[in-house]
């Protein structure tokens, strides 16, 4: 289920904080944002709790500006595997519906982005270029995230991957300017969580449990806050915690 918002805009900060992250990733230098600012005039909306699908009959990429998406598969069973979490700043492929795919994108709040090939068919020929480029790469760091999240399934133990996807989620998140001080809005159930990192939801609540005990982190109220990063960043592997 997707609707079209032709004459929706997402609050001017929201483009901005997501448009900066997109651009300090991507290497855009300062002309092309400026363009691509002008370029964005369509905004699509798609609810929480419904797949992502492309309106034509190819895959699509769309730019996140606002809202949280995973891409999953779920199992004959009912089983569903998370593949990854798409935050604002992101891009996604989304597929047509209906169509055989070795996963679904599917909003987790609602979710306001951009079709890319709508943007690039607006710029000029030089532009289009550096833009699809830097699609691209945004393509490139989404599929590079996966390896991590293949590390984190087959090495770590079960804090060590909640641990390194909170830390992980947090400086995502602080690109785009939605952490303050190290609390951040989180609207993943334990279910989610479960089935992004492999483990039983009570194993999950466990975790959890273990880590507030001893004051590493708190969840509440659809929030996160890590207490004491550099101690979950040894816990998860990393050297030291990003600023």
């Amino acid at each position: 289920m997707s609707e079209l918002g032709k004459t929706h805009h997402p609050r001017t900060e929201e483009v901005e904080l997501a448009l900066s992250a997109f651009a300090r990733r991507v290497l855009l230098d300062a002309g092309d944002v400026v363009r691509m600012r002008q370029l964005m005039r369509s905004f699509e909306l798609h609810p929480a709790g419904f797949p992502v699908s492309s309106l034509g009959p190819g895959p699509s990429l769309k730019w996140i500006v606002t809202g949280w998406a995973c891409e999953a598969r779920v199992l004959p069973d009912s089983r569903r595997q998370i593949f990854s979490f798409l935050l604002p700043g992101d891009v996604l492929l989304a597929r047509p519906a209906h169509a055989t795919r070795p996963c679904t994108v599917v909003a987790l709040t609602r979710l306001e982005c951009i079709d890319v090939d709508q943007l690039l068919s607006s710029a000029t020929e030089g532009p289009r270029a550096r833009l699809a480029d830097a699609m691209a790469t945004a393509t490139d760091i989404n599929e590079e995230r996966k390896f991590e999240h293949i590390v984190r399934l087959g090495q770590h133990s079960a804090a060590e991957r909640v641990v390194h996807l909170m830390l992980d989620l947090r400086d995502r998140l602080a690109e785009v300017g939605l952490v303050r001080g190290d609390t951040f809005r989180l609207p993943l159930t334990q279910e989610h969580l479960a089935d992004a990192l492999g483990l039983s939801v009570v194993h999950v609540n466990r975790t959890l449990r273990a880590l507030r005990t001893k004051g590493l982190l708190e969840i509440r109220f659809g929030g996160v806050t890590l207490l004491h990063r550099q101690q979950l960043a040894s816990i998860a592997g990393r050297v030291q915690a990003p600023p």
